[in-house]
């Protein structure tokens, strides 16, 4: 409800989006092998939608934005594979999209860009014929991808440093050691489990999917898919053989991108994985389909068949997926109401200080957040900003306050602190510095006792498994205490219990820059 005009219209644009995007993939699916690859299209999409589920789709998080659209490229560079220049602006639209959204798609729409343009810029060299038909739509192509790429170049060139020259050194220098080839593989297989796929969905609500799990369902379906592809390249139609090679340098390159991960795979990662997965079963399908009918007295029952099981995977799964969508909760419901909470109080006495004449910038802070590593804080920066008035974020805040977003403390008027968890409420309590003007606690009184013997037990078993170091992350960052690899057995599902029960917030006003 905060922002609630903001938010609806994020959920909004992000259904609109993965719409679009979908027609698209089933229209590019259409061209490259007619009703078939429609059928194809569609049925891979509605396994791979289910399996991502309602509440990716429709939540506007930049790691969830392009999954669609990345299928969409894929399939755009199969059409241009079979010869259609259509494509061109299809394929620059949804990679642009893709690695402007998410860093993971740098590497893998890059490398992709660079071997499309060379499999065109040969092919034209060789072919008059295609020289013509493929000049103006690439002519159209480049200066689309222009447009699109306008803003970071003038950032760049208009700013010291720019976001281009930022990601370049971030990945230049990473902070951490890349994990490696070993692990990254790893970690792609876990997430190419063909029977997670197909049978369950695959994030759901606000439950944490560590990218880990077994690597053999997954190398057994690349091992299937390579041994159809080398059928495909020997027997196999045309656009079968594209398709695999679309699939081919997606793996290859998503190998490259799974090795360059550094810190902790979080699953986000590699959400483009799924989508190469989905595919691969779709081709592993075209091929039997094909050694089918090849077999086949009667090769048009065969076809009739396929049809009949494509249709009615696809009815399963949309039924699936609209089933599961009734019943997707809303993202953060008990922060969400915090923040409904918070966000007027806060408003009228920030509007009652300028009817006095007090005037901002506003410093909002709102660290520690035991429970959503900031994301409360974000929220009432946006409300705040929402309603008109001069807030900036702390510097430590960047990169998610943008540098147009930050301010230095002394530069502020009056600082909003947004504290977390009851120690930093009861420090800033005790701090005369500071007025209170706004609290919420959304748990009940059982709940509250709840919440405190699980925080006693937690740290027990912090301390007796031997990271007692660990436990100052029960009160200050529980939600990244819960992502930590080995915790002792009993911490996890403590962690996951306090989360979902909440911890009390408030807002206070007091002197910027001031530690209370």
């Amino acid at each position: 409800r905060v922002a609630g005009g903001t938010a609806y219209g994020l959920l909004i644009g992000q259904v609109v989006l993965d719409a679009v995007a979908l027609a698209t993939a089933c229209w590019l699916g259409f061209r490259c092998a007619g009703r078939a690859g429609l059928l194809g299209v569609a049925v891979t999409l509605g396994i791979l939608t289910r399996a991502y589920g309602a509440f990716l789709l429709t939540l506007p998080w930049n790691p969830y934005l392009p999954v669609c659209w990345w299928v969409v490229f894929l399939l755009g560079a199969w059409s241009l594979l079979e010869d259609d220049p259509v494509a061109i602006p299809v394929v620059v639209v949804a990679g642009s999209f893709c690695m402007q959204t998410h860093i993971p798609y740098l590497g893998l729409v890059g490398g992709g860009v660079v071997a499309l343009a060379g499999v065109l810029g040969v092919r034209m060299l060789r072919s008059p014929d295609r020289r013509r038909a493929y000049l103006p739509w690439l002519i159209g192509g480049a200066l689309l991808g222009a447009v699109l790429w306008a803003p970071p170049v003038v950032d760049q060139f208009t700013r010291d440093p720019g976001n281009l020259a930022t990601i370049r050194e971030h990945f230049s220098h990473p902070p951490e050691t890349p994990i490696g080839l070993g692990r990254g593989v790893r970690a792609l297989l876990s997430q190419m489990d063909p029977v997670d796929l197909a049978a369950r969905t695959l994030v759901r609500d606000e439950r944490r999917v560590p990218a880990t799990g077994s690597a053999v369902p997954g190398a057994v379906l690349v091992a299937a898919w390579g041994a159809s592809a080398l059928w495909a390249r020997r027997r196999g139609p045309r656009s079968l053989v594209h398709l695999d090679a679309v699939i081919g340098a997606a793996f290859v390159l998503g190998l490259i991108s799974a090795a360059r991960i550094f810190g902790e795979v979080f699953y986000y990662l590699l959400l483009w994985a799924w989508a190469i997965a989905a595919l691969m079963l779709m081709a592993v399908g075209w091929s039997v389909l094909e050694i089918a009918r090849a077999r086949a007295s009667d090769p048009q029952r065969v076809e009739r068949t396929a049809v009949v099981a494509g249709v009615a995977v696809l009815v399963v799964n949309a039924i699936v997926f609209a089933v599961g969508a009734a019943g997707t909760d809303v993202q953060s419901p008990r922060l969400n109401a915090s923040l409904t909470a918070l966000g007027p109080p806060t408003v009228d006495a920030l509007t009652a200080r300028e009817r006095a004449g007090g005037r901002g910038p506003y410093l909002v802070t709102w660290l520690p957040d035991p429970q959503a590593i900031g994301s409360a804080g974000f929220g009432l920066l946006d409300e705040l900003d929402r309603n008109g008035f001069d807030v900036r974020a702390a510097v430590v805040f960047r990169p998610g306050a943008t540098r147009n977003h930050v301010i230095e403390p002394t530069e502020a008027a009056l600082e909003v602190h947004l504290a977390t968890g009851e120690r930093e409420i009861t420090r800033r309590r005790g701090d005369r510095r500071w007025r209170e003007i706004a609290a919420f606690d959304p748990r009940s009184a059982s709940e509250r006792v709840e919440f405190a013997r699980l925080r006693s037990e937690l740290i027990e078993i912090l301390q007796r498994g031997g990271l007692g170091d660990r436990v100052a992350q029960v009160d200050d960052n529980l939600f990244m205490l819960g992502l930590v690899a080995g915790l002792p057995p009993g911490a996890q599902p403590r962690i996951d219990r306090m989360l979902a029960i909440g911890v009390p917030s408030a807002v206070f006003l007091g002197p910027p820059g001031t530690d209370g």
